[in-house]
């Protein structure tokens, strides 16, 4: 398969008033055209901040070392004004809370065409109509009518399929999903992730779908990147990931996952907490919380190897 977006050794640090974050450290990802691929992880390990790397949408004070290639171009070099040319025509994203990304002073119609009027090619009454057709695409009912709501008017889930909207309206190659179900109730989360689903195929876009999910995971994706205090532990096709998952962090997520579900009678959670980013410790950072543990992983952190397409950064299969 043909990469259409690959990042290679990328770091980044926070440099804030109490020391250095280390958010992401030296993580590698090919998005193939057309796939799909889950980034997977708990809170804190870095799977927003790595997406946000790849257009450029860190604050002041990070620090972003690395190589970011999309399709073929080099994006740290690249200009602010084809930055924005990339943001607006090529790789969109859908943030968590659309509530937060929604400006609540305007009205959903201006901010679904303002993108479409920024070439001048083509009136306000042909892009408020191609606003339309899409918020029909994202089964919008009433379009028309809701065209012109404000965003507090409308549901969290109507919210979310706006954005969906707003993303896909120039068309990108490239879509970033950030957990964009987590704030709707599971029939809403249901309906967004099968129209998502559902356009991803038509529009023929590659995804980057970021979760803590697994079960979203084994219903969107082709492939999985587990990541954990900031690296990549393990990655493989969904079948291999849930069938063979060898990284004992994965293996816990996959089993509080059952636990929850109701499939396994015992209530399964992985004890303690991932360790503080404001240091880098020698070593496996889940060798704390690892039930399978052994001497070298105190002192020595594993490296990203790989068996075919299953890779998996542990001393167990060193």
């Amino acid at each position: 398969m043909q990469a259409i977006l690959e990042a290679k050794n990328i770091s980044i640090r926070f440099n804030t008033a109490k020391g250095v974050v280390y958010a992401v450290n030296e993580v590698d990802l090919v998005l193939n055209k057309g796939e799909v691929l889950g980034i997977v992880g708990e809170s804190g390990s870095g799977k927003t901040q790595l997406m946000h790397s790849l257009i450029r949408l860190l604050p002041g004070n990070a620090e972003v070392s690395g190589s970011i290639f999309y399709e073929g171009e080099n994006i740290p070099d690249a200009s602010q004004t084809r930055i924005n040319t990339i943001r607006r025509n090529e790789i969109a994203m859908i943030f968590q809370d659309p509530m937060s990304c929604l400006n609540p002073y305007l009205k959903i119609s201006q901010q679904l065409t303002e993108a479409l009027l920024f070439d001048d090619k083509i009136n306000k009454a042909e892009a408020l109509q191609q606003a339309i057709d899409m918020l029909e695409k994202v089964q919008i009912p009433d379009a028309k009518q809701r065209i012109h709501s404000y965003p507090y008017q409308l549901s969290g889930g109507m919210r979310q399929r706006v954005m969906l909207a707003m993303a896909l309206l120039r068309k990108p190659k490239v879509l970033i999903a950030d957990e964009p179900t987590t704030a709707l109730d599971v029939t809403v989360q249901a309906e967004i992730l099968q129209l998502l689903k559902q356009l991803t195929a038509e529009y023929g876009l590659s995804v980057l779908f970021i979760t803590h999910d697994l079960s979203i995971v084994a219903g969107q994706c082709d492939r999985v990147m587990v990541m954990y205090a900031g690296q990549v532990v393990e990655q493989a096709s969904v079948n291999e990931l849930f069938y063979q998952a060898r990284h004992p962090y994965t293996q816990g997520l996959l089993a509080s996952a059952k636990s929850q579900s109701g499939m396994s009678d015992k209530l399964i959670s992985i004890a303690g907490q991932a360790p503080a980013n404001n240091q880098r410790q020698p070593g496996c950072p889940f060798y704390a919380r690892c039930e399978q543990r052994i001497d070298s992983c105190a002192k020595d952190t594993p490296v990203l190897s790989s068996n075919g397409s299953h890779s998996q950064a542990c001393h167990l299969y060193g």
